[in-house]
This record gives C-alpha cells, sequence and structure tokens, in this order.
C-alpha cells in the first residue's frame, strides 16, 4: 500500500532515487529484529498519471485513478511500509498429472492477522514520520488524506479503517521468494545449499 504525500521542494525527485529504513514497528515478534521495511520514493503513483506506476505496483489502475486522480501529476513522494516477515503461508500444488500445465499457485498474502497487524502498525509509525515537522516545515509535505472508498464503513484513522486498507491496497514488491529454503546439509529444512545443489536428508 502506498502513502502518497504531496510535497514542493527537493523529495519530489525521480523515482529511482529511493531511501530505506528497516525499523520494529508492532509489539509483536523477536524485539531485535525489523519487522516492517519503510522505502521512500521520490514519487507518488499520481505523478506519472497513472500511465506507469499502477502496473508497477501491480494494482488496479481504474481504482487508483479513482481514488488519487484529484492529484494526479502533482509532485510528492510515497512512504511505503514493507512487511518484512510475514507469517502467512500460500501454496504450489499441481493441476493435474499433465507436466505441460501450469501448477496452481496461491500466494496466501495476508492470511494470517499477525501480518495485516504488523502492516497497520508500520503504517501508523510510516504516518508519525511523514508528518515530522522537518518534512511539513521545509518541503510542505502533506499526507494524502481522502478516505479509500472500499473501506468508508470504517472509522477513517482507525485501525480497523487501515487493516481494510492493507487489504484493498497492499501488493507484492520486488524480492518475491520460492518454497525451498536454503541452507546446509545439517539443515532437516533445507532443499538446496548455498550454491543450489541439492541437499539430500534421509
Amino acid at each position: 500500500m502506498c502513502l502518497c504525500l504531496v510535497p514542493t521542494g527537493g523529495l519530489a525527485r525521480p523515482p529511482v532515487d529511493v531511501l530505506d529504513a528497516w525499523v520494529k514497528a508492532s509489539p509483536r515478534g523477536d524485539p531485535q529484529w525489523p519487522d516492517i521495511q519503510i522505502l521512500l520514493v521520490g514519487a507518488t503513483l499520481a505523478q506519472d498519471y497513472g500511465f506507469f506506476s499502477p502496473a508497477a505496483y501491480n494494482l488496479d489502475a481504474y481504482k487508483i485513478k479513482n481514488y488519487l486522480g484529484e492529484i494526479y501529476g502533482e509532485r510528492g513522494f510515497t512512504m511505503r511500509p514493507i512487511l518484512l516477515h510475514p507469517k502467512s503461508r500460500g501454496t504450489v500444488t499441481l493441476r493435474s498429472k499433465d507436466p505441460r500445465e501450469t501448477p496452481l499457485v496461491d500466494v496466501g498474502y495476508l492470511t494470517h492477522p499477525d501480518d495485516v497487524a504488523t502492516l497497520v502498525e508500520g503504517i501508523k509509525l510510516t504516518l508519525a514520520l511523514g508528518n515530522a515537522s522537518a518534512l511539513r516545515r521545509d518541503f510542505g509535505a502533506k499526507f494524502f488524506d481522502k478516505p479509500l472508498p472500499e473501506c468508508a464503513s470504517q472509522t477513517t484513522g482507525s485501525d480497523a479503517y487501515w487493516s481494510c486498507y492493507v487489504r484493498q491496497m497492499s501488493s507484492t514488491f520486488l524480492h518475491m521468494a520460492g518454497t525451498c529454503k536454503m541452507g546446509p546439509k545439517t539443515d532437516r529444512m533445507a532443499v538446496v545449499d548455498n550454491k543450489l545443489r541439492c541437499v539430500c536428508v534421509s
């Protein structure tokens, strides 16, 4: 999901300019490890009038136009919280006995409630960062706070609203992972080693 801030000034840069922060946003999980990556991109989903950005994030172009159309073409930046350690699990199964048929892939995104809850905490932290006085004062940053129509039944800004927002506006991003673990022969869960050689454990 993208949280769009609409500033003028130095942060309105080409989208190839990115900054990252790894943070612990949720009280769940290991306190020593970050659970959210905050990606700051020097553009918004609306900046290119919806020509490229929705497809890049695998989002519905019509939904994005309906939601962000009023700021199409305006400069800004996006702060995007990314879930680092999802608990949701998907499956890959055979479609049939025919080896030419593609497998059935169910990615299972957001099927574990902790994933949604962690992303909600990530959104709240991202909003707090975006509301920092330096960003507001020096860059004129302002959060695009139009309520998402699909979540209109929830109180805007509540955890229930952000949970709905997560389910409506989340997408995959960059580093996809498979179902097979890499590890040494001593790891009974490993399938391949660090040179992609089969790890056979009896």
